[in-house]
């Protein structure tokens, strides 16, 4: 059984079977090994699972816990192939604990892990899946399983959308097959490998995989002859070859016959897209989904390939895309390259709904082809905007642009450039008229010089932005129409305009909740590279006088409330950004005091003192006065 070699096993089985006062225990076993042979082929599952499951109940109540554990893996893999996943798990991780029982070494063990990640990609479980690959690959301890385990992770893989990483994984696993492969691994290569390899549009090797087990030969895959028949019809559908729909037939049907729906719902989809019957292919999503969501998934390019037959999308298929999207955005882009036009626009409308900002040229050419209808013109522009990266500016402090995870130093860029960024930066809604801008940044130039210098600073920003910035792909950060410049707050935002609405819902809030979180926004003043600018100076000095407003209301607040240690916690950052607050110094000295800290009271007392004599030639107040104030 081990080596795949089911007909030999069953003939053993049969002889056993036939010797006088033959134990139970064995019995079972030699019963169970004639069902898997029956079931690889065409013999029902529900008196497979029967044997199984008194195999395993009496392997238990024997305490004959290895035993126990292999006919509880049997039972969880015929639970699968039956579309009970939930229940498959739950087998599946009665079988570990009892290999687990019997010593924690068993070959099988991985095997076991492996079952439950592949049953709990069947439900969209994706993270359980992946923690139980892992711990398949962690307890893999012989060869020919971790074939196995490897190969039933890189279809979860694939299935997922990861079509690179379990491609990979599968090639691995084939390099390591090797002469002299077990059977038990040549049937599993030539249904699942097929498969892995079909999915990620690899035919030629989908066709050379398939050939290295004849399924009519039965092996320890349950349901192996409509497995592999499944595979073959897929391969025909994607290849569009005529037998696609003879093939997807008989997987159905002999899957049906069997009960093993896992098959049956998958081959069902494939009868209708072969048949091009949309009524037909909306009932079968829609049955396959009752049965496990990972059907869908798995025959993503099947679907996809006629998808254009779908006016309305099923509601499970619907959802499919909106959990998993990665899943279906290989096919949908594959989709975007067939030469009929419907299904290329209705491949491009999903795509524009469920793909990835790399996306967007591809739909932006569909878009533009001739022919597309009005309605599809737009496609490419809302994914564009979607998934954009954002922008933000940290202009409180020294300015840095950050577009999704690359970050620009404002001194690294052309001047003008982050001049007319920061001067947007201060307008309401990011908005100024072509005039404004003119007379902010280019007072002195003649109108068409400095209409010239806007459109070329205007073009090196959006190229900042965006590198690679072509208008029709663009999600559009600077926007130019008509006399309105504007950067789209969508997609642009800045630490000025944060601390501006946090400092306004601060002084409403009369023990501001969320009151350092506002502070630590504000890492310096505004843009100081433009110190100078007059566009800049008001909404620096507005800036700074809420933020000097805000830190003032804190502190008396702590003060009131006897939390001088915060207090002084929060003058001392607030000091560290103005130095010369002078308001917020008195009240650093006064918290130092009250929190007993008398020497710190002092010290910083001096500070103030010197401060004072230095810069304005007066004597300051007592410490005494100082503390006293801040008290009333």
């Amino acid at each position: 059984t081990s080596l795949g070699d089911m007909t030999a096993a069953a003939a053993m089985a049969e002889i056993l079977l036939k010797t006088d006062d033959l134990p139970e225990w064995q019995r079972l076993i030699a019963q169970a090994t004639i069902s898997m042979r029956d079931v690889a082929l065409t013999g029902q599952l529900a008196p497979a699972l029967a044997v199984m499951e008194e195999a395993a109940t009496l392997h238990e109540r024997e305490r004959r816990w290895h035993l126990a554990a292999i006919s509880r893996f049997n039972v969880a893999e015929l639970d699968r192939i039956s579309g009970q996943y939930r229940s498959a798990i739950a087998n599946a991780q009665r079988s570990v604990d009892h290999f687990l029982r019997s010593g924690g070494d068993a070959a099988e063990l991985g095997s076991a892990h492996a079952l439950i990640g592949a049953a709990h990609a069947e439900l969209d479980e994706f993270s359980e899946s992946l923690y139980a690959f892992n711990q398949a690959q962690k307890h893999s301890k012989a060869a020919a399983y971790e074939f196995e385990l490897i190969l039933l992770q890189a279809e979860a893989l694939v299935d997922m959308g990861r079509h690179e990483e379990g491609s990979a994984q599968a090639d691995q696993a084939f390099d390591g097959l090797g002469a002299g492969a077990m059977e038990s691994a040549l049937a599993l290569a030539a249904t699942t490998g097929a498969d892995i390899a079909t999915k990620c549009w690899e035919f030629n090797i989908a066709h050379q995989r398939l050939k290295l087990h004849d399924a009519s030969r039965p092996s320890t895959e349950f349901a192996g002859l409509a497995h592999q028949t499944l595979t073959s019809s897929r391969l025909a559908l994607l290849t569009g070859d005529a037998s696609a729909w003879d093939l997807a037939r008989a997987a159905a049907e002999l899957a049906g016959r069997q009960g093993a729906k896992h098959v049956q719902a998958r081959a069902e989809i494939l009868v209708a897209a072969a048949q091009g019957s949309a009524a037909g292919l909306a009932d079968a999503i829609a049955r396959a989904a009752l049965i496990g969501p990972g059907a869908l998934r798995s025959e993503a390019a099947a679907i996809t390939s006629v998808i254009h037959l779908l006016h309305d999308l099923p509601p499970s298929l619907l959802a499919s895309m909106e959990r998993c999207p990665e899943a279906w955005r290989p096919h949908l882009r594959a989709s975007l390259e067939n030469p009929d036009r419907r299904l290329r626009l209705a491949a491009g409308r999903l795509l524009d709904r469920f793909g990835e900002y790399a996306d967007v040229p591809r739909l932006r050419a569909l878009a533009r082809a001739p022919g597309t209808a009005r309605g599809d013109r737009e496609l490419g522009k809302g994914l564009a905007r979607r998934t954009a990266p954002r922008v933000f500016i940290h202009d409180l402090g020294r300015m840095v642009i950050q577009v999704g995870e690359r970050h620009i130093e404002a001194t690294g860029i052309r001047r003008k450039v982050a001049a007319l960024l920061g001067y947007l930066l201060t307008r309401p809604e990011f908005t100024a008229t072509r005039e404004q801008v003119l007379e902010a940044l280019w007072p002195d130039a003649p109108p068409e010089v400095g209409m010239n210098s806007l459109h070329q600073t205007i073009y090196f920003l959006r190229r900042e932005l965006e590198p690679a910035y072509a208008d029709q792909t663009s999600p559009g950060y600077v926007r130019l129409e008509g006399e309105l410049l504007w950067l789209d707050p969508e997609l642009v935002d800045c630490a000025s305009h944060r601390f501006a609405r946090s400092a306004a819902l601060a002084r409403a809030d009369a023990e501001p909740a969320d009151a350092l979180a506002t502070i630590e926004l504000y890492r310096g003043r505004f843009a100081p590279e433009f110190e100078y600018e007059e566009w800049a100076i008001a909404t620096r000095d507005g800036l700074h006088a809420a933020y000097l407003e805000v830190i003032e209301r804190i502190l008396r607040g702590h003060v009131a409330t006897g939390r001088w240690n915060e207090g002084a916690e929060v003058a001392r950052r607030a000091l560290a950004v103005d130095p010369l607050a002078e308001s917020i110094e008195r009240n650093l000295i006064a918290l130092y005091h009250f929190a007993g800290s008398h020497a710190a009271a002092s010290e910083q007392y001096a500070h103030y003192a010197a401060s004072m004599r230095a810069e304005y030639g007066v004597e300051p107040p007592s410490l005494e006065s100082i503390v006293g104030g801040a008290a009333r």
